[in-house]
């Protein structure tokens, strides 16, 4: 398989238009078709953000071995997960951590108040 040909089966799999495909990676869905075409390769980033974004298998995209897609990331420990959960109410998005930097104080005091809770 070609690289156009891996990245229009990549999305295919995934079941995707070529703009939802293209936001994680930071391009536009003309850069997409463009590589689909073969008319242009990807370049390193994009190619990281492929593996890394749409969990893509190094392995299969290198040798067309294995699974196309690595296995889902592992899930927190039962434990941690009002932790994880009460950064994900107070962050929603990524951008909100940005946008709300001085937050993460807000955060750090709201999980010890849940520990010592317990």
């Amino acid at each position: 398989m070609t690289t156009a040909e891996k990245f229009r089966a990549v999305r295919k799999s995934l079941g995707m238009r070529q703009a939802e495909f293209a936001e994680p990676l930071g391009v536009g869905h003309k850069q997409i078709s463009a590589i689909e075409t073969g008319a242009v390769g990807p370049s390193d980033s994009v190619m990281e953000l492929l593996f890394l974004r749409h969990r893509v298998s190094r392995e299969w995209w290198e040798s067309g071995d294995g699974p196309m897609f690595d296995e889902d990331p592992p899930h927190p420990p039962d434990h941690l997960k009002p932790f994880f959960d009460e950064i994900a109410r107070m962050f929603p998005t990524p951008s909100s951590l940005v946008e709300n930097g001085d937050m993460l104080a807000v955060l750090v005091r709201s999980l010890w108040e849940m520990r010592s809770k317990k």
